[in-house]
């Protein structure tokens, strides 16, 4: 189970990343590889974060799957997924508006502009 979170976790984080590196790729503005930087940053130490809660949660770690260890001391999960989800959320909006401004500043139609809006929002489902 351990290994599972700290895989997904790692694999969200990739994913995240990348698209922040997409977005510097297909706009070259000064203003869009600064705020990706940020996103990629925050996503990064979000996920430093995750993992060493998640390897933390208990002292000892067996005791997560091992029930006969009684002295164990084991912190609410609750909070701290009720935190990273939050945190979660923000920058998955933050990625998601991150080409809205470009995109409807380019000298393209109004149906071309939505058409590229639509998808690249795709990711957002």
């Amino acid at each position: 189970m351990l290994i599972a979170e700290i895989t997904i976790t790692m694999s969200v984080m990739a994913i995240k990343l990348s698209l922040c590196c997409l977005y510097a790729q297909i706009f070259p503005l000064g203003w869009v590889k600064q705020a990706g930087i940020l996103i990629s940053l925050i996503v990064i130490a979000y996920t430093i974060a995750h993992i060493l809660s998640d390897i933390l949660q208990c002292i000892p770690l067996a005791a997560l799957w091992d029930p006969t260890i009684t002295d164990a001391k084991c912190y609410p999960f609750t909070e701290q997924m009720t935190a990273m989800g939050i945190i979660n959320i923000l920058t998955d909006i933050a990625i998601f508006l991150l080409p809205v401004k470009p995109i409807w500043s380019l000298m393209v139609s109004r149906s071309r502009k939505w058409q590229l809006s639509l998808l690249l929002s795709l990711g957002a489902l």
